[in-house]
């Protein structure tokens, strides 16, 4: 079985949380959301985890202490360059990178267990997770082509009637496979001069 490795997007200011402390370092069930997202993962078998810090870099990286890999991204320009800043400590490596959020504390170890699951499976190169919901407002939809593969990924501001009456969403889980890193998923989206993954 393929090694997995976790990596973990900690680097968003949370302004809507109207704190000065990182987002990711609030806590949910008593431990920051970081914590539970890596516990997690890490009982879902991952052999290594990265964190991608970026705002309050330094506190997030004394409350890991060493628990995890940190990478810095200095200008939070989007997921998809957030991701893209662990090229670095990925390139030439094998197996399957596991992407999520750093304040997803909810999502459970079998969720995460399922989807490498089925990222196995299918023999897939890029695995989302998504969810049905009966509001989707403000979420990515997910548009699925005739055979019923996800076609695109559409975001509220960029989707068309047709598509934002879709009430599937991007959960914003993926599965990748390490030797396609940087070469599939990743779009940069210039009117908002960010970078995001599809």
């Amino acid at each position: 079985m393929e090694d997995v490795i976790a990596l973990v997007l900690a680097a968003g200011k949370g302004t809507r949380m109207r704190s000065t402390l990182p987002k990711v370092l609030h806590k949910a069930g008593g431990m920051p959301m970081v914590g539970q997202v890596l516990r997690a993962v890490k009982g879902a078998g991952t052999k290594r985890e990265i964190v991608v810090i970026g705002f309050g870099a330094a506190a997030v990286k004394e409350y890991l202490n060493g628990a995890a890999e940190t990478v810095i991204q200095e200008e939070q320009l989007g997921t998809g360059h957030a991701v893209l800043q662990a090229e670095g400590l990925l390139t030439g490596g094998k197996g399957i990178l596991l992407v999520t959020c750093g304040d997803t504390p909810l999502v459970t170890t079998e969720t995460f267990e399922a989807l490498l699951t089925c990222h196995r499976d299918t023999a897939a190169a890029a695995t989302v997770l998504t969810a049905r919901m009966p509001d989707p407002a403000g979420y990515g939809r997910v548009i699925r082509g005739a055979a019923g593969r996800v076609a695109k990924i559409v975001e509220q501001k960029d989707g068309s009637p047709e598509e934002l009456a879709v009430n599937e969403v991007n959960a914003g889980i993926y599965c990748f496979e390490i030797t396609h890193f940087g070469t599939c998923c990743i779009k940069s989206e210039t009117v908002m001069r960010k970078v995001n993954i599809i």
